[in-house]
C-alpha cells in the first residue's frame, strides 16, 4: 500500500519512520560496544518524535537490552504495549507515584535518602524488593547526588530493606563537543573513583553506566557496564563535531502535500506581519502544517523545502497550521505533489541537522518537537506496516 492510499481521508502531512534504519542502527551500536556492554535504548519524548512503542520493539529485536524513558507515563505506555524488559525512569519520581511505579515494574532514579526510604517502606508493605538506580552528579549540575556525597548515600541506601541498588549512573555534560574533552575526562574519572570506592566497600552494583551517544563513540572508558544511546539510535549525530565509522541511517522523513497553489501579483505581501512581499508575479504553494505541528516558526523566510527534487524557499512567517512556499517555474504541480520538509527528493536532501543549524538549536529539539498531530507512517522492508494518527 502506498502512502497516497494510506493518506486518503487523512490530513496530508506525515512522518515516514523507517524501522529498518532503527534496526540497523541498533545492530551497529551493539556490535560496536561488544557483547560485554549492555545497550540501553533511550526512547523518551516519544522516541525523540519517532514513536516510542514502535522504536522500542524494533531496537529490542536488534540488540538493545534495556530501555530508558523520562517519565512514568512513558514507561507505562511501553508496558501496556507488552514490553517486558527493564525500563529505567531517568527523571525524578515522587512518593505519590511509587505504587504505580511498582505496579508497572519500572525502575526509578533515586538521588536522596528520603526517596530511597519511601521506596523501602513501600517494598516492606508489599514484601517485595524494588530495584533502583542511583543518580550521581559528576558535573552536570542537574539532578543527582554530588560526587562527594554519593558514597555516603549509597552506603545508607544499601542498608535499607526491600531495596536493591541495581545501578549507579551519571550523565556527561559536554561529551558532544571537542572542546570539552578535559571536562569529560574529569567526569569519567570522578565516576570511576566512586565505582572503585563502592567496590572496595563490598557493595555489589551490577550496572554502572555513564556514556551517552557521543561518549559511546568518543570515550571508550565511559562505557562501563552499559551505554545509553538516544540520538544515535535514530541515525542522527550527537553534534556536528562527532563522527563515527558506523553506518547509521536517519530514520525519519517529514512530508506533506500541497493544499493550494495560486499566482500572486507583484507587491503582494504574504503571511502575518507582511514580512515578505513579492517583487514579480509569483506562484505560491500552501502546505497544510505549521508551528503547532512542530515545524519551527524561526524558519520563517529562511527555511527550505524540496518539491520534485527542487529546493524552494518558505515565504513569510510560518503560521500555526500552514506555511507558504515559492513554486514559480515548477511544472505539473497539483494537490498530489509531495513536499519534503525533512528528507530526500531527487539528488537533494534536507537533514534535521540543517534545520537545527538554521535556527540555532540542536537536532534533538527539532525531532522531539514534532507534534502528535502529524500522522506517523511506519515502514519495514519498504512497505507500510502501521499508521498512527
Amino acid at each position: 500500500m502506498s502512502s497516497r492510499e494510506v493518506l486518503d481521508g487523512l490530513r496530508p502531512a506525515w512522518l515516514e519512520i523507517d524501522l529498518d534504519a532503527i534496526a540497523q542502527n541498533a545492530r551497529e551500536i551493539k556490535n560496536y560496544i561488544g557483547s560485554e556492554v549492555e545497550l540501553m535504548a533511550v526512547v523518551k519524548a516519544n522516541a525523540y518524535g519517532h514513536g516510542a512503542v514502535e522504536v522500542a520493539k524494533t531496537a529490542l529485536n536488534n540488540g538493545a537490552d534495556r530501555l530508558a524513558v523520562a517519565l512514568l507515563k512513558e514507561g507505562k505506555e511501553l508496558r501496556l504495549a507488552g514490553i517486558k524488559v527493564p525500563i529505567l525512569i531517568l527523571s525524578p519520581i515522587y512518593s505519590s507515584q511509587i505504587q504505580e511505579l511498582v505496579e508497572y515494574n519500572l525502575t526509578p532514579t533515586i538521588f536522596t535518602l528520603e526517596m530511597a526510604k519511601a521506596i523501602s517502606k513501600y517494598g516492606s508493605q508489599i514484601e517485595e524488593e524494588i530495584d533502583i538506580h542511583i543518580k550521581v552528579d559528576t558535573g552536570m549540575g542537574r539532578i543527582g547526588v554530588l560526587t562527594n556525597d554519593a558514597f555516603k548515600l549509597i552506603k545508607e541506601v544499601n542498608k535499607l530493606p526491600y531495596i536493591n541498588i541495581e545501578g549507579v549512573f551519571s550523565h556527561l555534560a559536554i561529551a558532544d563537543e571537542l572542546e570539552g574533552q578535559e571536562y569529560t575526562h574529569q567526569q569519567i574519572n570522578r565516576f570511576s573513583d566512586l565505582i572503585k570506592e563502592i567496590k572496595k566497600e563490598g557493595i555489589e552494583v551490577p550496572i554502572r553506566h555513564l556514556a551517552n551517544s557521543a561518549a559511546t563513540f568518543e570515550y571508550p572508558k565511559s562505557r562501563f557496564d552499559m551505554v545509553r544511546t538516544g540520538i544515535s539510535l535514530y541515525g542522527l549525530p550527537p553534534s556536528p563535531e562527532i563522527t563515527t565509522e558506523l553506518n547509521l541511517q536517519s530514520a525519519l522523513e517529514w512530508k506533506a502535500k500541497l493544499a493550494y497553489v495560486k499566482e500572486l501579483p507583484p507587491e503582494y505581501s504574504i503571511s502575518y506581519g507582511c514580512t515578505y512581499t513579492t517583487t514579480d508575479f509569483t506562484k505560491v504553494g500552501t502546505i497544510p502544517l505549521g508551528y503547532s505541528d512542530g515545524y519551527p516558526r524561526l524558519l520563517s523566510n529562511q527555511g527550505d523545502v524540496l518539491i520534485k527534487g527542487r529546493r524552494r524557499k518558505i515565504l513569510g512567517r510560518v503560521c500555526m497550521d500552514q506555511l507558504m512556499i515559492e513554486v514559480t517555474g515548477i511544472s505539473d504541480l497539483d494537490l498530489e505533489s509531495e513536499v519534503v520538509l525533512i528528507g530526500k527528493s531527487g539528488s537533494d536532501e534536507i537533514t534535521v541537522t540543517e534545520l537545527a543549524s538554521k535556527i540555532g538549536t540542536i537536532n534533538y529539539e527539532v525531532v522531539s518537537q514534532i507534534s502528535s498531530r502529524v500522522t506517523r507512517i511506519y515502514l519495514k522492508d519498504g512497505e507500510i506496516i502501521k499508521v498512527k494518527e
